[in-house]
């Protein structure tokens, strides 16, 4: 019959050659002959290798209790929580559990690697849960100088790394919470460290505009547009700002460009509000009602109900209708997307100067092309997400108006065409 120490040393070896359900066995006989901390750490690591971690967990907290000084019997116990029940309580949505295991998994983890993916499951299911004070707080237990700015490789591809995750993440949790003095911190001391991150920057922008500077919020907002960092919500954040300012036909425009963009109808929700409110301060009351309604009929499709906000809204507009003696009309939804979106192309383009070219040249694997002016002059740069598909053929007449934009290749300013309509 072999010794102890035989047992434990071919034990040993069966798991270093990933025989792992005839060396769990083994390990358990030798910690019940005699606990060690070898024995139980390598019978906690064969637990979790055979996908048992729970059980991993249920003996570990035993081991550890025994063994608090061993480095391995840390690291097992550490990462057998991790696996049995943070993992799962984060796929489940259960934040209070990932909180009290990742708690316990701080309390012995003694490597950054461990630490982090505590802390960020944590993070994570908070921010799932919309738990933004849980994100700040927990973000705050670790040092973002300390994270790592390389890329995470994940399958093969480049995802973000630790340092631009835990940005994210502290300065989405501030914005929420409307701790904007703070927020505007982090959001600059993020758009040093990742330039390439457009979210730092309009962050920056709201949190400037809503400590009080709003000319100064949407001077930012449209520095990030005229750079060619525009998305729908960026265009909707500018109306919103320039709408508070008094500023109500470049919030219509600005609005009615955001409305168009790309984006789900059940995102752009309180745009649609946004929009209602504009028309209202302009004297379109029939858009105003058109807006309102679509804005109700998104939320009862996506079963979210009408909020205090929206029911005020619908009030006042349903007031000023009458004592306009403007009859409502009851429509479907896509009948009011059809009607809005009407709006929404005459408010893009209003006021604005429009000029007609065609289509001189595309690039095939590009997403640009260029418009030749029919009045001369250089070709016009336009992005392909802005050129209808329709238009996408050489030498298609096109009507479009111009903004100001960078050319990143040269380092200087210059100007694209926008809003881009087919002519037949």
């Amino acid at each position: 019959m072999r010794s102890w120490d035989e047992q434990s040393q071919a034990a040993e070896a069966l798991r270093k050659s990933g025989k792992y359900e005839e060396a769990e066995g083994m390990f358990r006989n030798l910690w019940q002959e005699h606990p060690t901390a070898s024995a139980g750490a390598g019978w906690m690591h064969c637990l979790r290798k055979l996908g048992r971690s729970r059980e991993a967990v249920a003996i570990g907290s035993d081991v550890v209790d025994k063994f608090p000084e061993s480095e391995w019997v840390r690291r097992e116990y550490v990462w057998s929580i991790y696996s049995g029940e943070v993992k799962p309580a984060k796929e489940r949505g259960d934040l209070g559990r990932v909180v009290r295991f990742a708690q316990e998994m701080l309390q012995f983890a003694s490597d950054s690697l461990a630490t982090g993916k505590a802390v960020f499951a944590v993070i994570d299911a908070a921010k799932s849960a919309t738990r933004w004070d849980i994100v700040s707080s927990w973000c705050d237990r670790l040092d973002r100088k300390q994270l790592a700015t390389e890329p995470n490789m994940i399958e093969g591809r480049k995802g973000i790394s630790e340092a631009e995750r835990w940005y994210f993440a502290k300065v989405k949790a501030l914005v929420e919470l409307k701790q904007w003095a703070e927020a505007r911190v982090f959001a600059k001391e993020a758009t040093a460290n990742f330039p390439h991150k457009v979210d730092f920057y309009r962050w920056a922008a709201q949190a400037r505009a809503r400590q009080g500077d709003l000319s100064g919020g949407v001077e930012e907002l449209e520095e990030i547009i005229h750079r060619g960092r525009v998305q729908w919500y960026i265009l909707s954040e500018l109306a919103e700002l320039q709408h508070e300012l008094g500023q109500n036909d470049h919030a219509l425009g600005n609005a009615c460009k955001a409305a168009l963009a790309p984006g789900e109808d059940r995102h752009k929700v309180r745009l649609y509000e946004l929009l209602t409110r504009i028309h209202l301060q302009v004297g379109k009351l029939e858009s105003a009602g058109r807006h309102v309604e679509l804005a109700k009929a998104v939320r009862q499709r996506e079963g979210w109900g009408i909020n205090n906000d929206l029911a005020q809204l619908e009030r006042q507009v349903n007031e000023k209708m009458a004592n306009a003696e403007l009859a409502e009309t009851p429509l479907s939804l896509s009948q009011l997307f059809k009607l809005c979106r009407r709006d929404w192309e005459e408010g893009a383009i209003a006021g604005q100067a429009r000029h007609v070219g065609h289509v001189s040249r595309l690039i095939d694997g590009k997403d640009f092309a260029f418009i030749a002016p029919e009045m001369g002059g250089d070709s016009v740069y336009v992005k392909l997400r802005d050129l209808p598909r329709a238009a996408q053929k050489a030498n298609a007449r096109v009507e479009y108006s111009l903004v100001n934009a960078y050319d990143k290749k040269k380092e200087r300013d210059t100007v694209r065409a926008t809003d881009v309509r087919l002519l037949e």
